[in-house]
């Protein structure tokens, strides 16, 4: 049987004590520790594997995260492949699925999932839905190349030809910013497809 925590500087009572819902989580094999600065302890998770459960409050420094919510911290690095991000900093790391309400995303890759409100910084959006927020620095768009069958990959996801013209003629699409629930073409501007489009002389694997 896995072990819930694998190392801890404190008592597993004390860390319990201070941080009741801790205990209500599922995890397994966690490093933690808990350090005094200032008169306020500080929760730090440095390895493991959060199954599902709350996280409160702390330093996230890497490891991976399934599902769960996740209310309020520093995230530091790690994988996120799914649950509910309520607020905190994201410093890095890789996102995979997930609805994130609201936060800080300073830096990382963002692959699926809602984005509802918060602050980007930096960082590369594969896909999902961004309904509001703010950028304050850079978010790479979608990378568009051309296949060696002829199809056009946008980001992660491959279109023939026919899907995009299908796309360009439907301003609903455009508009409500995504295909068929899924592929985010919010950040496509339509001259920029448009302008690929003609481009049919660029060599298989080129990118624009």
């Amino acid at each position: 049987m896995e072990q819930k925590i694998l190392y801890c500087n404190v008592s597993e009572k004390e860390l319990y004590d201070k941080y009741p819902w801790l205990e209500k989580a599922n995890f397994s094999e966690a490093i933690i520790t808990v350090t005094r600065k200032d008169g306020i302890d500080r929760l730090s998770w440095l390895d493991g594997v959060w199954y599902n459960g709350v996280w409160e409050n702390g330093v996230w420094k890497g490891s991976h995260w399934y599902n769960g919510t996740w209310k309020n911290g520093v995230w530091e690095h790690g994988e996120w492949f799914s649950g509910t991000w309520e607020n905190g900093i994201w410093e890095n790391g890789t996102w995979l699925y997930g609805t994130w309400c609201n936060g800080v995303w300073r830096n990382g890759t963002w692959n699926q999932g809602l984005w509802k409100n918060g602050m980007w910084y930096n960082g590369t959006w594969h896909g999902g839905e961004w309904l509001n927020g703010t950028e304050r620095g850079h978010r790479t768009k979608y990378r568009m190349s051309l296949t060696t069958n002829g199809e056009i990959r946008i980001g992660c996801e491959v279109f023939s030809v026919n899907k995009i013209l299908k796309i360009l003629a439907d301003p609903k699409l455009f508009i409500e910013g995504y295909y068929n629930g899924n592929i985010n073409l919010f950040e496509l501007q339509m001259g920029y497809i448009k302008n690929f489009l003609k481009n049919f002389s660029l060599n298989s694997g080129g990118v624009i």
